[in-house]
């Protein structure tokens, strides 16, 4: 049972899952970095330095059972970071992690491993407990995430309706009810006055 409702949040949120995962980490680990994808990724989205070398997260932002299509798309992606960074000896890397929120199956655990034998490093897939325990440690970048910008005119359209809803159910004085044009085409009746 997942910890957070991930395909929700993707949802409601403006921004990427692939984000929130660089934030968090990012406040996780100082020294992190997220690589811009106008340059070509590589098949790297954050990296930080070790003293064993790079630490290396590739972020899918599968919130749901994964597909083989999705799973083509991390095995390219994993296939072009040996090709750019492994292969050719360009760095030193620590660790490798696939990062989604979708927890996997046995069967894609063992073909995740299939795919990354045979490398000298250790490599790992992280999925949903990994993501919600950095979002438990950072709640405020959880909220922000989840809420964001957006939040402020998600509340003023709920206001609007629930306005709306109101000035449709009220009814002026005994012996007639008034249409919401009426009512709003009605003086303002102003307060008494006492004039001494």
């Amino acid at each position: 049972m997942p910890t957070y409702d991930w395909p929700l949040i993707q949802h409601r949120s403006g921004d990427s899952i692939e984000s929130l995962v660089a934030t968090l980490l990012r406040r996780e680990y100082g020294d992190a970095r997220q690589v811009n994808p106008s340059q070509g990724d590589g098949g790297i989205d954050i990296l930080r330095s070790t003293m064993d070398g790079l630490e290396i997260w590739q972020v899918k932002g599968f919130t749901t059972a994964m597909t083989d299509s999705q799973f083509r798309q991390a095995k390219r992606s994993w296939e072009r970071f040996v090709e750019e960074h492994v292969t050719p000896g360009a760095c030193q890397v620590a660790r490798y992690h696939l990062v989604t929120p979708w927890t996997p199956t046995e069967e894609r655990i063992t073909q995740f491993n299939s795919l990354t034998e045979g490398v000298s490093f250790p490599c790992q897939w992280d999925s949903d407990a990994f993501i919600a325990g950095l979002a438990d440690r950072y709640p405020e970048t959880m909220r922000r995430f989840t809420y964001g910008e957006g939040v402020l005119d998600q509340f003023i359209s709920q206001m609007a309706r629930t306005v709306e809803d109101l000035l449709q159910q009220v009814t002026a004085e005994p012996g007639g009810h008034h249409t919401q044009p009426d009512m709003v085409s009605q003086p303002t009746p102003r307060p008494f006055l006492s004039h001494q």
